[in-house]
């Protein structure tokens, strides 16, 4: 995924030593889909139900250390719904993985209407991580998909939930984006002058009122992965509140060392205080993953 080998080099054993090390009590695995690798039905179908038994496997074997996001062959969107059934009641993990986009749809399009409905009836939590978004090899710039472009095609999978009004139709969805948001948190001013840069022919169904559009914000998730740093922390604690911010470590996409700088960042930020510390780095994630808050007494 982004120029980077598929599937990563993650083993169980591995994850626990860098666990350890760090001083992380618990993780929750997942697999983005490699950039499309699962426009293929053949591929998808079978590819998705390895990784979730894979999954649930190592859940039996360490509830305690590991939760998992299943993996769904999207965008195959009747497909998915069937493996979220089976990921969710028969395997019992812990949530889904969606991409940010599939061929250039993004979330919150018509297209993924049945999925996004029965995962708001199954109050599910949702992953959402970034893909290399369509077009990007007409982009003269020699930088790979992950440096920028994810962070890109984040911010706008995002303007087009609440440009579909997500947040109100979904309700029950706890969305949780990678990295901070992208540049959304940052682009809150922007989107609320949205309709004044609006030529004919266009249209954005998203209230023009800055604090409509922070309201939508406050009802996603986002992790620290790539991002922790204090300015971002208080950009996020303006913008959405601290209860809304998760740890995150992207590993294995990142080096050990990259896990230990966002673990470090959290423990000692200045910006947040001792108790928001602990909600970031531990409780707000055990509220969307509730099962391992309960195998851990």
């Amino acid at each position: 995924m982004g120029g980077r080998p598929f599937p990563p080099a993650w083993t169980e054993a591995k994850a626990l030593d860098l666990m350890d090390r760090m001083g992380i009590t618990a993780a929750v695995v997942s697999a983005p889909d490699a950039d499309l690798l699962y426009r293929d039905r053949s591929i998808a179908l079978p590819l998705s139900r390895l990784l979730n038994e894979m999954f649930a496997e190592t859940i039996r074997s360490l509830p305690r250390r590991f939760g998992a996001f299943a993996s769904l062959p999207m965008p195959h969107v009747e497909d998915s719904i069937r493996e979220a059934e089976f990921a969710l009641d028969q395997l019992q993990l812990d949530g889904v993985m969606l991409s940010t986009s599939y061929d250039g749809r993004y979330l919150g399009s018509a297209t993924f209407d049945n999925l996004f409905t029965e995962l708001d009836r199954r109050n599910a939590t949702v992953f959402v991580h970034p893909v290399s978004p369509m077009g990007l090899k007409l982009l003269a710039l020699d930088f790979p998909a992950s440096l920028l472009e994810y962070s890109f095609d984040t911010t706008r999978c995002i303007a087009n939930l609440l440009h579909h009004r997500a947040p109100k139709r979904f309700p029950n969805i706890r969305f949780i984006f990678a990295h901070a948001g992208g540049a959304m948190p940052y682009l809150l001013s922007r989107m609320s002058l949205m309709e004044h840069f609006l030529t004919p022919g266009h249209h954005f169904a998203a209230e023009p009122d800055r604090e409509a559009i922070r309201r939508g914000l406050q009802c996603f998730y986002y992790d620290t992965a790539l991002s922790a740093t204090d300015p971002v922390f208080d950009l996020l604690r303006q913008v959405v509140g601290i209860d809304r911010l998760v740890f995150g470590s992207d590993y294995p996409q990142v080096p050990d060392d990259f896990v230990k700088a966002t673990a470090d960042a959290v423990r000692a930020s200045k910006t947040m205080k001792n108790d928001e510390r602990c909600r970031v780095a531990c409780a707000t994630g055990l509220r969307l993953v509730p099962r391992l808050a309960e195998v851990s007494g």
